[in-house]
């Protein structure tokens, strides 16, 4: 893998486990309530298609 490639995974997972830590549901204010669910849930897609390409890369090579 290219060392660019990994700083960026590395930056993304990181802002997106931050994300994650800040969620409040109970708070009303919109953006800790709303916004952060909606970003967590892209992060979870995001980690999922880190492992589906991980797995194609492992197993077709």
């Amino acid at each position: 893998m290219r060392p660019w490639y990994i700083a960026i995974n590395g930056v993304l997972i990181f802002l997106g486990y931050l994300a994650f830590k800040a969620t409040d549901l109970d708070s009303p204010d919109p953006f800790y309530s709303v916004t952060l669910v909606l970003v967590d849930m892209v992060y979870c897609m995001y980690l999922l298609l880190l492992l589906f390409i991980e797995i194609y890369n492992r197993t077709w090579r």
